[in-house]
């Protein structure tokens, strides 16, 4: 991965981690100072973010499956159905409740 720093960047203590692993070269092409730093530094900045990355495709994997299981299986169909019910239920209480008020 190249980073491209139009000029030197002055970094805290926090930033020099990361900008200082990087030359600047005809203000177009920033890269890596030392071969020794290439692994370590690749290694630094590319592991959290490919730890998060498994975590999320991880979730999204999982929330597929159930996803997936809920459709085959017709347990949304059977869902449908039990709200359906419900309402009808819930219709037919409040019509009876509208009728005795009414006497």
């Amino acid at each position: 991965m190249i980073f491209l720093l139009k000029k030197e960047v002055l970094c805290d203590d926090k930033n020099k981690r990361l900008f200082g692993l990087y030359k600047f070269i005809d203000d177009e092409f920033a890269f890596f100072k030392k071969q020794e730093d290439t692994v370590e530094g690749l290694i630094l900045f590319w592991v959290p973010i490919l730890f998060v990355e498994a975590i999320i495709a991880f979730v999204i994997i999982l929330i597929g499956f159930e996803y997936l299981t809920y459709t085959l299986f017709n347990e949304a169909k059977l869902d449908k159905k039990a709200i359906l019910e419900e309402g009808k239920k819930n219709a037919k209480k409040e019509s009876r409740d509208v009728e005795t008020e009414e006497d």
